[in-house]
């Protein structure tokens, strides 16, 4: 969280598990600062928090190009 407030990004894609730490929290975090964000896993839909699945998954491993285009629709850019 620190890094996203000390970097300029336009988006994020998060692995839901990190070694072993799901990433919800920081999902939240995101959320409530209205940062636009992707899950990448490969647990599917169902891998994601359920007040979370409104936002884009990727499944892993993930062919191109599905992360840019998630990354678009989460921005509103094209």
């Amino acid at each position: 969280m620190e890094l996203i407030e000390a970097t300029d990004l336009d988006a994020a894609v998060l692995d839901v598990n990190v070694a072993g730490e799901k990433v919800f929290a920081v999902a939240e975090w995101l959320r409530n600062r209205k940062f636009p964000f992707v899950f990448a896993t490969g647990y599917g839909a169902e891998g994601v928090r359920e007040d979370l699945r409104a936002h884009a998954v990727i499944p892993k491993p993930f062919p191109q190009p599905q992360p840019q285009k998630a990354l678009i629709r989460a921005t509103g850019r094209s």
